[in-house]
């Protein structure tokens, strides 16, 4: 049963109204590594398109933290055999705080630059996530607090943030295979119900104005651990009776990528601000430990240096000085003043290869494409969550079984899309001409299933 003596503090938030979080956990959120992000947007430039949206990662994963206590508390309640100890609610309520600590300026959109300035790092805000927590489980305070959060307990709060797919083989070393329900309510590999998704949803539809029909604490109250006959492991288990409302999770995800994070204008204007990352890199830096400076781009190689940024230095470059920063600060301004990139098309095919091609003809420096996937891969390890969710029924509820669902044709078949865009409008119909070439001769249809002419 939850604590009933424990103290809480309580946010008042916009999403879950009041967000109740242990009293214990104000020692990481007061630390300087967690309040930096409140100057971080959760949805990048979207605001430009839709004013509202203002989000932050701090009030996210204030709310992440918030539904995760209240999963520990409901199957605690419900199933006290499952034997979920003090340890075990306090790394999953740690982990769900700290998931996107990790995260640099314009959430996703730092990610993608330093990639792009720097293939070779490969650098994911998951593993920075971990750096971070790290240090922050270090201070006297945070360890004052939490003894125990140490040798197996901080390996599982990192596999907590870093979930692992699961086959045959138990993965981690946090937690045995008897606590694989734990690993489920964070990060959701398999289905892509967990509360960083449930939260985000809710936050991201709310800011955007987006209309949804959400109803979380319906499925909570079904929310059983029951034995997944082919993995042969205890995992995360609803009513079937739930179903549509699940679905209805998955459906607002996804008009969410599309209506949204992969909206025509916003990826137009994030392009830009990430060339603009890239050319003011060299001259922008960040002192770091030992008042090491460090690059924009090459911050997250020092924690020290890494929390000093955030999406203040749009504002920085927009009203420096340095003759240096001026391609940098010429880029700013076109964004300040809307002088937003020409969208040509967007082509759609399954074969990712063709448009590498496309790419790769129309190679110039003024034509920019972006790539993205309709399937939302990052939740799942398919692309296609619903038929992954355990379902249990009312007459036998100690069999768990999946629904096969039909997706749409873009999540089943893995469409494939590029958005081209060009810097000077004189040069958009010859472009279009172009790819409507490679598109004819490469078997790509023009229509709904093809190229998407420009439209306003």
């Amino acid at each position: 049963m939850p604590d009933k003596k424990k103290e809480f503090i309580v946010f008042a938030d916009v999403v879950h109204h009041n967000l109740r979080i242990d009293k214990r956990l104000s020692c990481i959120i007061n630390t300087p590594e967690f309040q930096r992000l409140k100057d971080i947007r959760q949805l990048g430039l979207a605001h430009y398109v839709y004013p509202c949206a203002n989000g932050t990662r701090f009030e996210h994963c204030l709310g992440v933290c918030h539904l995760a206590e209240e999963v520990l508390n409901h199957l605690q309640e419900v199933q006290p055999e499952l034997e979920i100890t003090d340890d075990d609610k306090d790394c999953v309520k740690i982990a769900a705080l700290l998931h996107d600590v990790g995260h640099g300026p314009f959430s996703h959109l730092y990610e993608r630059a330093v990639n792009k300035a720097y293939p070779d790092e490969k650098f994911k805000h998951e593993q920075m996530s971990i750096k971070i927590a790290r240090k922050i489980l270090q201070k006297e305070k945070v360890s004052d607090e939490f003894p125990t959060m140490k040798d197996e307990n901080l390996k599982f709060i990192e596999e907590l943030i870093t979930p692992k797919s699961i086959d045959k083989d138990w993965p981690y070393k946090g937690r045995p295979s008897s606590k694989c329900f734990l690993y489920e309510i964070i990060a959701n590999s398999k289905t892509g119900i967990d509360v960083d998704k449930i939260d985000y949803v809710q936050r991201d539809t709310h800011y955007l104005n987006f209309r949804s029909n959400i109803q979380w604490n319906r499925c909570l109250a079904t929310l059983r651990v029951k034995n997944d006959n082919k993995l042969y492991l205890p995992r995360l288990c609803f009513r079937d009776k739930v179903e549509t409302n699940l679905l209805d999770i998955i459906q607002a995800r996804r008009h969410i990528h599309v209506r949204a994070v992969q909206h025509r204008t916003i990826r137009g204007l994030e392009e830009v601000l990430k060339k603009a990352m890239i050319e003011a890199n060299d001259f922008l830096t960040f002192k770091g430990q030992n008042g090491v400076s460090h690059k924009l781009l090459l911050a997250w190689k020092d924690i020290s240096a890494y929390i000093n940024i955030n999406d203040s230095i749009f504002e920085r470059i927009h009203n420096s000085r340095e003759f240096e920063l001026r391609p940098a600060r010429i880029c700013i301004e076109r964004i300040v003043k809307r002088e937003l990139l020409y969208f040509c098309c967007q082509v759609n095919c399954q074969n990712g290869k063709k448009l590498s091609e496309l790419e790769k003809q129309l190679k110039r420096s003024d034509i920019i494409f972006y790539f993205y996937d309709y399937r939302i891969r990052s939740a799942v390890e398919n692309g296609t969550p619903e038929k992954n969710i355990l379902y249990y029924s009312k007459s036998n509820d100690d069999v768990a079984f999946c629904n096969q669902h039909p997706t749409t044709s873009y999540e089943e078949n893995g469409c494939k899309s590029a958005l081209i865009y060009c810097e000077k409008l004189d040069d958009r119909d010859k472009l279009k001409t172009l790819v409507h070439e490679f598109c004819y001769n490469n078997g790509i249809l023009f229509g709904e299933n093809g190229v998407y002419p420009d439209f306003e």
